[in-house]
């Protein structure tokens, strides 16, 4: 990369609607995700959603494709590479430098009563938005085992397929050393497991709410897991 697409890239990125944009799809992986999701997901205007990716594509950090009648879009990882070894190439000047990048994934658990609802969902939403940065887990304390079908509906506005989750006790993940453990309302019945940061969130058993309630906590935790993770990523 040389220094006029250095710029471009950096241009590319100089507005807050597109670099939100651009680290969404960064973190959605390399299959990205279609225009429609991300302007749910990103609450822009159709025609403000496409001037940003046009701005995108024109710095060559963003591709796309066709499948059907839906346009995916997806990060360019390459030129994402190039960029930041511009960035860094005279780092430190030739010194030990102190810029690193997460050698191991993050690893996170998420605990409430039955792993049917909160945990399942932060789960889903650690996935959604750390992609290969994050190994995300839940468990209950006294598990159901089974996914509540409304979590599954819930977590289905955001393309995420919940079915293929189960719900797990404690004894199922035993051995992992945590980067983070998130309790999730089960009080004095959340055990304790050993972790480098522990959190409790107390928020609402959406179990018996309407589906206007079940969904204000769903994007309560997704509010808060993105908090989560950019808080472990910063150490």
């Amino acid at each position: 990369m040389d220094s006029e697409q250095a710029l471009a890239a950096l241009r590319g990125l100089g507005q807050a609607n597109r670099l939100a944009t651009y680290r969404l799809l960064v973190s959605l992986g390399p299959k990205g995700t279609t225009v429609g999701t991300l302007r749910e997901r990103l609450g822009l205007p159709s025609a403000t959603l496409s001037a940003h990716l046009n701005q995108l594509r024109r710095a060559d950090l963003v591709s796309d494709r066709r499948d059907g009648r839906e346009i995916w879009v997806s990060a360019n990882y390459a030129q994402m590479r190039e960029l930041l070894a511009y960035l860094t190439e005279n780092c430190c000047d030739g010194g030990s430098c102190e810029l690193t990048t997460q050698a191991q994934p993050l690893k996170v658990l998420f605990v409430c009563v039955e792993n049917s609802n909160r945990s399942q969902m932060a789960e889903a939403f650690a996935r959604i938005e750390g992609g290969a940065s994050v190994q995300a887990y839940s468990a209950g304390s006294k598990p159901s085992g089974k996914v509540n079908p409304k979590a599954i509906a819930a977590m289905r506005e955001y393309d995420y397929d919940l079915s293929a989750h189960s719900s797990k006790s404690l004894e199922e993940i035993a051995g992992i050393d945590f980067d983070a453990v998130v309790t999730m309302g089960c009080g004095d019945s959340c055990p304790w497991v050993p972790a480098k940061r522990r959190l409790d969130w107390a928020l609402p058993d959406p179990r018996d709410l309407d589906a206007d309630g079940y969904n204000r906590v769903r994007d309560e935790i997704r509010t808060r897991v993105v908090g989560l993770l950019e808080s472990l990523r910063c150490g």
